[in-house]
């Protein structure tokens, strides 16, 4: 992030989450966590950000993966369309 830690606060990691940042978010809580270790709310509020960062990978990776099997079909079909039209 290119701010410094002094605009670290839970509203500007709140304002991250509203605009869908939130690996930006979660940066920011858990930087605020690592100097109040004690703040239950920060720590439900970093949990909640990084399940949701999670989610997001996974489904990332999910899409991902439908692509490469797509694009794995694809390759495969081509090449028994040349063989067809080469048969050697």
């Amino acid at each position: 992030m290119a701010e410094t830690s002094s605009f670290y606060t839970v509203t500007m990691a709140k304002v991250y989450e509203d605009q869908g940042k939130d690996k930006e978010a979660l940066g920011i809580l858990e930087h605020l966590l690592l100097a109040n270790p004690e703040d239950d709310d920060l720590k439900a509020a970093c949990e909640r950000v990084k399940a949701r960062v999670m989610l997001t990978t996974e489904k990332q990776l999910t899409r991902l993966f439908e692509e490469w099997v797509d694009l794995l079909i694809t390759h495969q079909r081509i090449q028994r369309l040349k063989h067809l039209n080469n048969p050697e």
